[in-house]
C-alpha cells in the first residue's frame, strides 16, 4: 500500500515561508502548476497550455529541491539569449568571488546586449525575509569582530526601505543600536555573533540558518522589482562594493605610511 499527499512540499513551503499568494491558491483550491504558470507568462489560468504549466511545475519543484540556474535552464531548454536581464549581487564579499561572479556577467550582458541590475549582497539577503515586519538586519562576518552589515524594512507593498546604508560596524554597536526594537539577524556574520547579539539584547531574533545565505530566488525577486523601477543599468557600469580595503592594500598603506 502506498499513499500520496497532493504537492505536500509546496504546502508546506508555502507555510513556512508564509508565501501569501502560493497559500491562498492553495485555500482556492486551485492548480497550483497553473497558477504558477499564470504568473510567469502574465495571462489568466484559463490560457495556460500543457506546456506552460509543465514548465512552471519544473520551475516549481527545481527551486523547491535547489536546482540551479544552470540546471533549470537546461531541463527547461531555456537558451541565455532569452533571457531579459541579469542580475548579481556587487558586495561587500569576497573580494575574488565578487571579481568572478561581476565579470562572468558582464560577459553575458555583453553577448546578449541585456541589461544588468547590480544588487548590494547585504539587500539580496534581506529579501529572505521580505514577508516579516520589523527591522531586517543582514550581517556578514568581516572579521576582527567587525560585521558588513545594513538595516532594512519592507512595506506593506512589498516595497524596502534602506533605513541604515550598508557600512561596517563592529557587533555590539549593531546590537545596542537596534536593543529591544522588533527586529530580526541574518547571514553568516549573525550566525557566528549570536551569543555576543544575545548577551546584548536577549529579545533578538534570529531567521533560520538555511535564509541565513543569499538565495538566487530573493535575488531574483529584487532584481525584477529593480527592473520595474528601470534601476537597470549598462554592464559597463557595474563595479564591486567593498566597503573597506582588502588585506594586501592595507599592508601597502600601512608601509607607505611607516
Amino acid at each position: 500500500l502506498s499513499s500520496d499527499y497532493s504537492q505536500v512540499e509546496l504546502r508546506i513551503f508555502a507555510h513556512m515561508s508564509n508565501a501569501t499568494n502560493l497559500i491562498q491558491a492553495f485555500i482556492d483550491d486551485k492548480d497550483i502548476h497553473t497558477k504558477t504558470a499564470s504568473d510567469i507568462y502574465k495571462v489568466s489560468m484559463d490560457e495556460v497550455t500543457k506546456d506552460m504549466r509543465r514548465t512552471a511545475k519544473a520551475v516549481n519543484f527545481g527551486i523547491l529541491y535547489g536546482i540551479s540556474s544552470f540546471g533549470l535552464s537546461e531541463d527547461l531548454g531555456i537558451d541565455i539569449a532569452e533571457v531579459d536581464a541579469f542580475a548579481v549581487t556587487v558586495g561587500p564579499g569576497s573580494f575574488t568571488g565578487l571579481r568572478i561572479g561581476i565579470s562572468t556577467v558582464r560577459a553575458f550582458a555583453q553577448a546578449t546586449n541585456r541589461r544588468v541590475v547590480a544588487l548590494n549582497t547585504l539587500e539580496a539577503l534581506a529579501y529572505n525575509l521580505s514577508s516579516c515586519d520589523g527591522f531586517i538586519i543582514p550581517m556578514l562576518d568581516a572579521r576582527r569582530d567587525e560585521v558588513f552589515t545594513a538595516v532594512y524594512k519592507f512595506c506593506a507593498d512589498g516595497g524596502i526601505n534602506t533605513v541604515v546604508e550598508p557600512c561596517v560596524m563592529t557587533v555590539s554597536e549593531v546590537a545596542k543600536r537596534y536593543k529591544g526594537e522588533k527586529c530580526i539577524y541574518l547571514g553568516d556574520g549573525a550566525i557566528i555573533h549570536r551569543d555576543e547579539i544575545k548577551d546584548i539584547d536577549e529579545k533578538a531574533n534570529f531567521a533560520p540558518a538555511n535564509l541565513s545565505e543569499a538565495r538566487a530566488s530573493a535575488l531574483a525577486t529584487a532584481a525584477i522589482e529593480k527592473i520595474n523601477k528601470g534601476e537597470d543599468v549598462h554592464y559597463n557600469e557595474v563595479q564591486p562594493v567593498y566597503l573597506r580595503l582588502s588585506q594586501a592594500e592595507r599592508e601597502y598603506k600601512n608601509r607607505q605610511e611607516k
